[in-house]
């Protein structure tokens, strides 16, 4: 284009590309863009960001630039519109074959060419001046600002007869810009849709153009323009699949219809799921309103979340497409609420018995169900019966449940229901007689037609007795706790939801940066759906978030309640996602519920693994310390007997000659050795003692793991010499078999014992690591309550608990033995191991 790097300014920031990568911005630079020529031409300063890219186009207009030129692009005609000095503006894009990729030069001139189209009217045209004197009438009393110009010379009827038509009809002329709607100017077209509009439905016919919406039921009460085959339009939206939307403009005294589109769905579309067909309807409105979606900010209510899908990165196939050709409109997606002015209406036609109808309409502004409107009507009915004083009374309605409720042929089971028929069997009190008579529909028009009509607001002719009923004629208790829960959430400061809802509604960020972009990060998985915040899951797509409060609750019924099987946590947090709700510490609530549950702290598993450290027994010295699992008074050192004995309360021996040794020691023996009576076990049966020789003589011989020496070697100072050596007279038996060899041994015994005295001191090191690698502490302190384990498990039935209690820890005996009490305060006379007690918690 010419331009001079020494043109552009500094940019504020990079772009933001189509394909979503960082386009860096050279600068920007202002250029006069111009469009028309002559005397109708227009001219604006135009800001530009100046990228190097490779793009088929040298200019981009965005939506800034069409505001400032108040210009109307229509994409399928390739027009821009806008107003001149003197006349409207039609820029055209030149369309050549496209065809060939490689003529980018056509598609540049393409876009760049545009040439105004010349206006049949270059100058505006002179209003139409009136002949002859000019009068101003008032057409509505209430308000002085609608007047009318009337010709002088007319006559008096002739007056009187124009005004009485401005009067019935003020309703269908704009008085002003905002009775317009979306329109901005008004044209001379218009005069034959308004006069189209003016024409009122042959009453017959208006519940034939009967359509449905989103927010309730509609239908015509003046002829619609183009709507020439009312008959075949309902035919075809009720026998087929459609869709539907309706534009509604809302002001200070509720929200009018504006207009209405509608399409059959045929063919493929008919296949499409929910989701997209809501979003087709959106598109086909945006298609045929795109004016108003243009000028003004649209809002769309909707139950699901639109807005979410739309903008979702996950999307593809015709929503993506859909979503592009949304992109350049102002929609904001809101959650469905109720229409004002809008509702359900019920009718009542009483008839004397002289055959005189006395007509009830009534407008149901709250939310209802099909069968709570019918019995909105009959309790309407009964009121106004018992007004009148009548004492016998007829009910003919058209809804077989409700009849069937009333003559008790059928049995309520809603809780909503019981409470509309208690109401009916309190009316029914002061009455003499009451009978209900199912009526077909087809023989209750008259009130069919009278609720339709009190559902569209009128008009009423004047023996219609209308009212708006503003609340249910039963309380609803139910729908108000769910409004006081709706209306409380966001507000409490320690609901682990309030900082979501806050930001969602209104963008509200913590202080704290870090905070602030934490739960920027975490509001991603968040949505809010008619007031509820929900959480996008993985086992369903959305999980509504509740209070840590009620999560408890739930996770206490699905572990320990009347169906609960008290299961392991992560089954339980299963099955709470399975019931669609979510809170943050969800395993965590699951793990605190399994902990404290009764019945599983006394039925479950016991811990095998440690609960303390491993506490060996230092070595001193080789034989001067024997381990023997006896107990008793311990003798002094004297000669070769053991300086100490370590006992742990078994039996390693039990013979009559050890038993006869250890007599004049005063000592007790408690059990035979473990380790000979397994080497025994295998030898047959009275032959172990001719056995016991071997087994000897492997344990004395064979390197022990902790000191890696045999017994022998520690005793002597050399190793054992088996009979087969002596009788070969070995080298090892020359040089040492002689007194002096054996001299030599004991000389060096000590250094032996040492060694052995080292390697048992890794040994002990490297058992205790290896111990503690499975411990899992037990945090038990005085004043905790413990569970003791019975002292003869085996006698215990199998579906009994083998643990007791619960008791009081006084204090700590020693590392890993406490002193228990009961919950009166009597304490026990021995200690307990933690191997045999349980934390119990309440």
């Amino acid at each position: 284009m010419g331009l001079s790097t020494l043109a552009l300014t500094q940019a504020p920031a990079s772009l933001r590309g189509f394909g979503g990568e960082a386009v860096q911005v050279l600068g920007q630079v202002q250029l006069v863009v111009a469009f028309g020529t002559g005397e109708n031409r227009r001219e604006e300063q135009i800001l530009f960001d100046v990228v190097d890219i490779p793009y088929n186009y040298n200019a981009i207009f965005g939506r800034a630039t069409l505001n400032k030129f108040e210009a109307i692009s229509h994409h399928n005609y390739l027009k821009l519109k806008m107003l001149g000095p003197t006349g409207v503006i039609v820029a055209k894009g030149l369309q050549p074959s496209t065809t060939s990729k490689g003529d980018m030069a056509a598609i540049s001139m393409a876009v760049h060419n545009v040439e105004a189209e010349p206006h049949d009217h270059a100058k505006r045209m002179l209003k139409p001046v009136p002949h002859g004197k000019v009068i101003k009438m008032q057409v509505d009393d209430a308000d002085p600002a609608k007047l009318v110009l009337l010709g002088g010379d007319l006559g008096e009827e002739e007056v009187e007869n124009i005004l009485e038509v401005f009067k019935k009809n003020i309703d269908i002329f704009a008085w002003n810009p905002d009775d317009l709607g979306a329109e901005c100017q008004a044209k001379e077209t218009e005069a034959v849709k308004d006069v189209r509009r003016s024409i009122h439905m042959n009453p017959a016919d208006i519940p034939k153009t009967a359509f449905i919406t989103p927010f309730s039921t509609f239908c015509h009460l003046r002829m619609p323009f183009g709507l020439r085959n009312a008959g075949a339009t309902f035919a075809r939206l009720v026998y087929k699949v459609a869709v539907n939307a309706a534009l509604v403009q809302e002001t200070e005294s509720g929200q009018k219809l504006v207009y209405f589109v509608s399409e059959a769905l045929q063919g493929a579309k008919t296949r499409y799921i929910e989701m997209e067909k809501l979003v087709y309807a959106l598109v086909m409105a945006s298609r045929k309103l795109k004016h108003d979606f243009q000028a003004h900010k649209v809002t769309v209510p909707s139950q699901y979340p639109l807005g979410e899908v739309l903008r979702g990165k996950e999307i593809t196939g015709r929503l993506s497409k859909w979503a592009a050709e949304l992109s350049p409109f102002d929609l904001r997606f809101v959650a469905r609420t109720a229409i004002k002015s809008q509702g359900v209406g019920v009718a009542v036609v009483l008839t004397s018995p002289g055959g005189v109808p006395i007509r009830y309409a009534a407008r149901l502004q709250f939310d209802t169900t099909n069968n709570t409107a019918e019995y909105e009507a009959v309790l309407l009915g009964l009121r106004k019966v018992k007004a009148l004083g009548v004492r016998r009374l007829l009910i003919r309605t058209d809804t077989k449940l409700v009849a069937s409720h009333v003559d008790k042929s059928f049995e309520v089971k809603e809780e909503g229901m019981k409470r509309y028929l208690e109401a009916v069997r309190s009316l029914e009190k002061c009455f003499a007689g009451v009978t209900v008579e199912h009526l077909p529909r087809g023989q209750n028009e008259e009130a069919d037609t009278l609720a339709k009509s009190a559902a569209c607001g009128g008009p009423h002719s004047p023996g219609i007795f209308f009212e708006v009923l503003y609340a249910p004629s039963v309380p609803t208790e139910r729908l108000d706790v769910m409004a006081i829960d709706q209306a409380e959430l966001g507000k409490d400061p320690e609901d682990w939801r309030t900082p979501f809802v806050k930001y969602l509604k209104n963008g509200w960020l913590p202080e704290d940066e870090a905070e602030a972009k934490r739960l920027q990060l975490r509001a991603v998985k968040y949505k809010l759906v008619s007031g509820q915040l929900y959480r996008s899951g993985v086992l369903q797509p959305l999980l509504r978030c509740i209070s840590f409060t009620e999560g408890k609750e739930m996770t206490k019924e699905i572990h320990q309640g009347l169906c609960g099987a008290h299961q392991a946590t992560r089954t339980v947090a299963s099955k709470v996602f399975r019931q669609g709700v979510y809170w943050p510490t969800v395993l965590k609530v699951c793990v605190e519920q399994a902990k404290r549950c009764e019945s599983c702290q006394r039925h479950g598993r016991s811990q095998t693994a440690p609960q303390h450290e491993l506490q060996p027994i230092a070595p001193i010295w080789p034989f001067a310390r024997w381990g023997l699992g006896i107990i008793g008074p311990f003798p002094v050192a004297r000669n070769r007997v053991p300086k100490e004995f370590i006992t742990n309360n078994g039996k390693q021996f039990d013979s009559d000659k050890f038993r006869e040794t250890c007599e004049g020691l005063n000592l007790k023996i408690s059990r035979t050795n473990k380790w000979l009576k397994k080497r025994l076990e295998g030898a047959a049966k009275g032959k172990w003692p001719d056995e016991m020789l071997s087994v000897l003589w492997a344990l004395r011989t064979t390197p022990t793991r902790p000191t890696k020496f045999s017994l022998f070697m520690l005793l002597y100072g050399d190793e054992a010499m088996t009979p087969t050596e002596l009788g070969a007279n070995s080298p090892r038996v020359m040089f040492s078999g002689g007194e002096d060899g054996r001299d030599v041994s004991l000389e060096l015994l000590e250094g032996v014992r040492v060694e052995a005295l080292e390697h048992m001191h890794k040994y002990a090191t490297s058992t205790s690591a290896t111990y503690n690698k499975k411990i899992r502490p037990t945090e038990l302190l005085p004043g905790h309550l413990v569970l003791r384990k019975k002292v003869n498990p085996m006698e215990v039935g199998k579906l009994e608990s083998k643990w007791e209690g619960p008791y009081l820890i006084k204090h700590r005996s020693r590392t890993g033995s406490f002193r228990l009490a009961t919950l009166k305060g009597e304490e026990f006379d021995h200690s307990w191991n933690t191997a045999s007690l349980r934390r119990f918690y309440v």
